[in-house]
């Protein structure tokens, strides 16, 4: 879908920027021309708003937003991608300060705050945590380091373990329900994509789809019967790229 550009107009709505996009939308900053406030849109492509499941989908969403409270977390002004544990008691974001990249886990509880993973020039991305919580998985890209790696990091700190090489860095990785094996995109050769399946340790790598293109393969869901080993779904895609 075409990215909306800053004073579009939509309705009562003018856009600013664009703040992100999902597995079913692209979310905006605008100004409620009306009320004279910040708000946030979300705009869905064609074929999502033509999908009765992806509609109801996201008409839930909407609901639970609407009645969540938020609360700052960081004040610094420099945090970038973030990822919430799964029982919501902890959050990791990057944190970028002139060109150096640093990983923070911070205790919701108790607002505090540990460095995890000291600053370095490079680039952060992929943050996952492992299901039980217990780790953080996160992919570091540069000039050096062409291919993003996968490490793996206790969540409050520990020494950072690599766990794998070339994972498509736009990407996360997505982890079965009992935490053993988690799926993750590859590059294959620059406009082809494999999607591919490996221990939570990184061992045991193997390829469930010889290629996805590019703009087709924009999210992964995995799922594993514990005894017969089988993967129950394995991609979720869209001709759009969103």
């Amino acid at each position: 879908m075409t990215t909306l550009a800053a004073g579009t107009k939509l309705g009562r709505y003018e856009i600013r920027s664009k703040i992100g996009a999902g597995g079913i939308g692209e979310v905006y900053l605008a100004e409620d021309t009306q009320l004279h406030r910040k708000v946030a849109l979300k705009i869905l492509p064609a074929e999502v708003s033509a999908n009765s499941d992806q509609m109801r989908r996201f008409k839930q969403e909407a609901i639970s937003f609407a009645s969540a409270k938020l609360q700052r977390l960081t004040t610094t002004g420099k945090a970038t991608r973030v990822a919430i544990s799964p029982d919501g008691k902890y959050v990791v974001h990057v944190q970028d300060d002139g060109g150096q990249q640093s990983l923070w886990t911070r205790q919701v509880a108790t607002q505090s705050n540990v460095e995890i993973v000291a600053p370095a020039a490079v680039a952060y991305d992929s943050l996952t945590f492992s299901p039980d919580g217990d780790y953080i998985y996160y992919g570091v890209s540069s000039q050096d380091i062409p291919q993003s790696e996968l490490f793996q990091v206790p969540t409050l700190g520990g020494a950072p373990k690599k766990v794998l090489v070339n994972l498509e860095s736009s990407n996360t990785i997505s982890f079965s329900p009992d935490g053993k094996q988690f799926a993750f995109v590859r590059s294959e050769s620059g406009k082809e994509f494999a999607l591919m399946i490996a221990n939570a340790d990184g061992m045991g790598e193997r390829k469930l789809v010889n290629s996805l293109f590019a703009n087709v393969a924009r999210g992964l869901a995995l799922g594993l019967d514990s005894r017969k080993h089988e993967i129950l779904s394995v991609v979720k895609h869209s001709k759009s790229r969103y």
